[in-house]
């Protein structure tokens, strides 16, 4: 794919329907980032801009009138993929448009306009109008100059073209003379799943693999990867030797995203999180892997890539950008650099690494290698959770004499000898809002590991990491390591060495909301909601990323102060206060024989100690089933039990469906008691942690009895008073346990 220069087009029209004296001279590429005066420039006057993205875009206008009476101008915006045409009228509409017009977070349609372009001295300026929704506008002149800007955006039909853009006067005709603005475009798309073309056109056509998108990126491009699993086909050097050896390469000024569905025609679109786009050195697809921190164990990965990620003194630098997707099954195990930084490997090399997942990694030495940063690095909204990273942390930083900046970012459950979390050697690093949880180091510094450094922690959450040796939650040694605005454990062998306390400091319980699960946002009522420090981070969503805002009041969830730690706590969404666990009793149930019983959810005790908001039965869950007759969930209502409707152990029963829920037992069978469940309640957060037992109660009723041949009575003699009779009373059923046949004179 090549990329496609850019071109500038000057075109002047002298016949046809020609509206004269109206001249079109300027435009320039804006981006959507601020007001009228204040948005920033893609490019200068008249020149065309390379755009890969799918985001707001501005176009501005200048033209002019030398006649000196004034018309009424009525003005659309159109594109083209040759200026010789055809063209297609930019509307909202982006149903099979390339284009659209596109609403504004930063100016209000119809706003005036001030003087931006170079101005036309021999003509006076009046105001124009800013647009995002009106795809027809008007302006008139006398012998005076205006600019209009437009506010538009690609959608998911942009091709990989030149876009050239021309205002049509519908009342007038075409202007005398007018400039074309130019946009080369091109997205390269990513999808393990697609069928179509396999040239990464387009989401229908796009490329199997990531590497052969990589291969055909140049600087300007974003590459588009929808989820699924991506695995590493050459080594750094191109060859195919040595499969461990195989690695991707970052390269400056190619963007590479994750998270899509495969359907998006925005970046804002996506969603990291649920749409996991993974990049895997597991060759094979066999790893086991078991336990977190302490416990975490690997098996099946020796055939593994050293490295997911490998640069080498290669210069790839911040214009390299990798955002939105996992990192897992890399076994840096080898030797000469091969046994370092088995996710991402980088030495005096700095790319921009984002909304990064690293797991599941097994290093000798580190996960994310960071090594000899001139510039230090560029990190936000990174998770590093169950890494080996062997003799130092997760996350290795060494020998850089540029200060490395990492702003979000969540450690739990990794391991190494020396830092389970972090370790950072002779190198000056910041970390903002980080929480490191449940790491273990083997040796020292089970949460961070710091030698000859200058180690910056702000608003960061520190708690309930191990090590083997001294430094629980941080080890520091012959550096200066600050902590401002921190949670940090301080019980006896906690901390080794004298560290640099500033203000805002808090060693209390953080309030998790399950750390045993790796949930470690805060409830509402942890102390260090609402008690960070703004300054330290200008990010503007939490590690989550999406509609997860930072410095969000706990009370209303509007603009308040920031929290410490990963998680921003948003009103509304994330608990208030820690769930009490609902209790049940046990509970009995009678029916008669051969009746169904039917359940409603007050035959299900339901205690709660969580006032507010009160919390209510919201399922059952059965975790023993009855050893006689069938409790079932009657779908249709049909009082039969179907195919499926039987239950087993362990099923759920949503509260809106308990009514369906229904107990048949053995026909013709009774007792007191006659059989048992047991069952456990939710309030939709929590399970009951006991189970409790319902039992069953089936009360006789008496059948009348059934035969099956015609009696027959012979008298024998005489028939009298206290005589004998023989008789042949033939064969009856009788569904009671009552098996006597009473014969009475009538």
């Amino acid at each position: 794919m090549k990329k496609v220069s850019f071109i500038l087009v000057i075109f002047i029209l002298l016949s046809g329907n020609i509206y004269a004296h109206t001249i079109q001279d300027k435009y320039r590429w804006r981006n959507d980032d601020g007001s009228e005066t204040s948005a920033t420039w893609k490019a200068d006057e008249n020149t065309a801009i390379y755009y890969t993205g799918t985001e707001n875009l501005r176009l501005r206008f200048q033209f002019y009138m030398h006649e000196s009476s004034a018309y009424d101008n009525y003005l659309e915006l159109y594109y083209s993929v040759n200026t010789g045409g055809p063209w297609t009228k930019i509307t909202s509409d982006g149903s099979s448009n390339h284009f659209v017009l596109s609403e504004s977070d930063n100016f209000t349609d119809q706003e005036t306009t001030t003087g931006q372009l170079t101005q036309n001295i021999e003509h006076d300026f009046v105001s124009g109008k800013m647009i995002e929704s009106s795809d027809t506008f008007s302006f008139t002149l006398v012998s005076q100059s205006t600019e209009y800007e437009i506010c538009i955006k690609p959608t998911g039909n942009a091709e990989n073209h030149t876009y050239y853009f021309k205002l049509f006067n519908t009342t007038h005709g075409d202007f005398e003379s007018y400039v074309y603005p130019v946009m080369a475009y091109k997205l390269i798309f990513v999808d393990a799943s697609a069928s179509g073309s396999n040239d990464g056109t387009s989401w229908a056509n796009a490329y199997t693999s990531l590497q052969s998108a990589l291969d055909v990126s140049i600087s300007g491009d974003q590459i588009w990867v929808a989820k699924g699993i991506y695995k590493p086909s050459k080594e750094s050097d191109n060859t195919m030797d040595e499969p461990r050896k195989f690695t991707f390469q970052l390269k400056n000024g190619v963007e590479i995203y994750g998270g899509f569905v495969g359907t998006e025609t925005s970046l804002s679109q996506r969603d990291f999180y649920v749409n996991e786009t993974i990049l895997s050195g597991d060759i094979n697809g066999d790893d086991v892997v078991t336990g977190t921190g302490e416990s975490l164990s690997f098996s099946n990965n020796n055939e593994n890539c050293y490295h997911v990620f490998y640069h080498d003194n290669s210069g790839v630098n911040s214009s390299a950008v990798l955002d939105g997707l996992t990192i897992s099954g890399g076994n840096a195990n080898g030797r000469a650099n091969h046994d370092y930084g088995a996710g991402i490997y980088n030495e005096q090399c700095n790319p921009t690494l984002k909304n990064i997942i690293f797991k599941n990694n097994q290093s000798a030495t580190g996960v994310l290698y960071l090594y000899d940063l001139s510039t230090g690095a560029s990190l936000s909204n990174l998770i590093f959770e169950n890494n080996d990273g062997g003799y130092y942390g997760a996350l290795y930083i060494e020998g850089s004499t540029g200060t490395s900046i990492l702003t979000n970012a969540l450690m739990i459950n990794n391991k190494g000898e020396y830092g389970g979390g972090l370790y950072n050697s002779d190198s000056p690093t910041t970390i903002n809002n980080a929480t490191f949880s449940g790491n273990y180091a083997s040796s020292s510094g089970g949460g961070v590991y710091s030698t000859s450094s200058v180690l910056t922690l702000n608003n960061c959450i520190i708690w309930n990491n191990s090590a083997g040796g001294e430094g629980n939650e941080i080890y520091h040694s012959g550096s200066i390591t600050t902590l401002n605005n921190c949670c940090y454990k301080d019980d006896d062998g906690d901390i080794f060495g004298s560290l640099t306390i500033g203000d805002g400091n808090i060693a209390s319980d953080p309030l998790f909301v399950d750390a045993n699960d790796g949930n470690m946002t805060l409830y509402g009522t942890s102390p260090f909601v609402d008690t960070g420090d703004d300054t330290y981070n200008t990010l503007l969503t939490d590690i989550r990323g999406g509609d997860f805002g930072r410095k969000l009041s706990k009370v209303d969830g509007n603009a308040g102060t920031i929290d410490m730690g990963a998680y921003e706590y948003k009103f509304g969404v994330d608990p208030a206060t820690e769930n009490k666990i609902p209790t049940s009793n046990n509970a009995e149930a009678t029916i008669n024989e051969d009746n169904d019983k039917i359940f409603t959810s007050m035959d299900f005790p339901f205690n709660d100690l969580d006032t507010d908001p009160a919390d209510e039965l919201q399922s059952v869950e059965i975790t023993t089933l009855p050893s006689l007759g069938t409790i079932y969930l009657d779908g249709n209502n049909n009082n039969e039990i179907d195919n499926d409707e039987a239950l087993d152990a362990q099923d759920e029963i949503e509260v809106a469906n308990i009514a369906k829920l229904k107990y048949r037992p053995v026909a013709n069978k009774y007792g007191t008691p006659y059989t048992a469940f047991t069952f456990k309640v939710s309030d939709g957060k929590n399970y009951s942690e006991d189970s409790y037992t319902m039992t069953i109660n089936v009360n006789p009723v008496n059948d009348a009895p059934e035969n099956t041949t015609v009696p027959t009575i012979t008298p024998v003699g005489t028939i009298r008073i206290g005589g004998t009779i023989g008789a042949t009373v033939g064969e009856w059923n009788d569904d009671d346990d009552n098996n006597q046949i009473e014969v009475k004179r009538k």
